[in-house]
């Protein structure tokens, strides 16, 4: 089992949630969630981690990156944010981590 899979699994028991019902709060289907926890789906879509993300009430980089963050932990400036980086094309995210870095730096 792939780190992803066994994460969400791992959520997904600590939130006492079957398959069926977190697709239910998801809008994800429990076939999808069932390949994504059982390693058959190694990378789910950006828009799948997002909306399992919250539906677990937990971050996409928890999924990611094993980062283990409730977006109660977040400031919602940053939590917004990142949603609207995330949701941009690649080579836009790219420059915007890369502005970003730069104001950090300074």
């Amino acid at each position: 089992m792939n780190e992803i899979a066994l994460r969400m699994k791992t959520l997904r028991a600590h939130r006492n949630l079957k398959q069926q019902e977190l697709s239910d709060k998801s809008g994800i289907s429990r076939e999808a969630i069932a390949k994504i926890e059982c390693g058959t789906t190694l990378w789910p879509s950006k828009e799948a981690v997002f909306k399992l993300s919250e539906a677990l009430d937990t971050t996409p980089w928890y999924f990611l990156f094993g980062v283990v963050l409730t977006a109660q932990d977040m400031d919602p400036d940053v939590l917004d944010a990142a949603k609207v980086l995330q949701s941009l094309p690649k080579d836009k995210r790219k420059l915007l981590a890369d502005t970003i870095k730069l104001i950090a730096a300074q």
